[in-house]
């Protein structure tokens, strides 16, 4: 594996609980520093937080923020990969998932799953969190069970001003104003489809459909989509995240309860799954693109699988990093 730089990932922390939801934090919940280029190196951890969910940094400072527990927290990171608290502000709703900052810096959008609702923190100079301010989404789909409400799950970066809002709840892909902060576009995906995250395509989107096991390609006014896993046809299925490789343009997908990695050519007819291996753990809930390769994040199995891509196209495993319940990772900054 020829990752240059270190991994951040974070933990859940040790935990007899299994399942579809994240559960609750167990003893070692927190941020952990893994060395990608020793084989043998101990994941380290860096700070103790209860409730991880997601990992984001600020685009230029050197500052860490992380869901935790219905908090947003804000570290500062030093030379040596330490992590200075800088402060925490509580969000309205504790269903906070995912969360990304807008380029200039000054806003970090989070999706709040539970209430329905994009949160929008002001940042102060520093990095830290300042202000809070909520709009309420509505909408709903045709699952009884997953799909009563609006429940935004994923905030993808598309221009300087603007996020696009992966709403798992309505079916949709909603496009956000950071100026005026307001949605000022919708685009709606297949019914019972349950779009869980977003990823950009040189001429469009993909889309995990976490109820309909789908990977979802959308430009212009078409859409595609194709299964996004071949196992367990007969059993339950949820893709979670996806990543794009840069080289070659492939779409990966993990797939949990299959616990699966699969990957897609995405061309003018859609989505084609070319192949498909195990996640090397169970439980594969997100995925960060290394240089020739990807970090899997295996839940269940506490451990951060690297994979790479081998002479022939097909993701290989090539070894993993033992660490309670990992949820999410991020690649360190140079």
């Amino acid at each position: 594996m020829s990752a240059d730089r270190m991994l951040l990932v974070a933990s859940r922390g040790d935990s007899t609980h299994t399942g579809p939801g994240v559960g609750p934090s167990g003893p070692g919940a927190g941020i952990y520093l893994v060395d990608t280029r020793d084989p043998d190196a101990r994941p380290r951890r860096l700070a103790e937080v209860a409730g991880l969910s997601c990992l984001a940094w600020h685009p230029t400072l050197p500052v860490l923020y992380g869901l935790a527990g219905g908090e947003v927290v804000a570290w500062r990171v030093t030379q040596d990969h330490g992590l200075e608290r800088l402060g925490a502000l509580a969000l309205p709703d504790g269903g906070a998932c995912h969360a990304a900052v807008a380029p200039d810096g000054h806003t970090l959008v989070a999706a709040m799953y539970e209430s329905g609702q994009v949160a929008f923190v002001d940042l102060e100079p520093d990095g830290g969190p300042g202000a809070c301010d909520t709009i309420q989404l509505t909408g709903s789909g045709p699952d009884p069970e997953r799909q009563e409400g609006a429940h935004p799950h994923h905030v993808l970066v598309t221009g300087e001003t603007t996020v696009l809002v992966t709403d798992l709840g309505a079916d949709l892909l909603r496009t956000v104003d950071l100026g005026t902060r307001t949605v000022t576009d919708e685009r709606t995906l297949l019914p019972g489809s349950g779009p869980r995250h977003t990823a950009l395509l040189p001429d469009g989107l993909v889309t995990t459909g976490e109820l309909d096991v789908s990977l979802i390609r959308t430009t212009g006014t078409d859409t595609a989509a194709e299964r996004a896993s071949s196992r367990r046809p007969d059993e339950r299925v949820y893709p979670s995240d996806l990543a794009v490789d840069s080289a070659s343009g492939r779409v990966v997908v993990a797939n949990r309860g299959a616990h699966t990695l699969a990957w897609f050519d995405v061309g003018p007819d859609g989505p084609s799954r070319v192949g498909e291996v195990d996640a090397h753990g169970a439980w594969p809930l997100n995925l960060e693109p290394l240089e020739d390769g990807l970090a899997v994040a295996n839940r269940d199995t506490s451990l951060v699988a690297l994979f790479r891509w081998d002479a022939e196209g097909e993701l290989t495993f090539d070894r993993g990093y033992d660490v309670p319940r990992p949820v999410w990772v991020l690649t360190t900054r140079a």
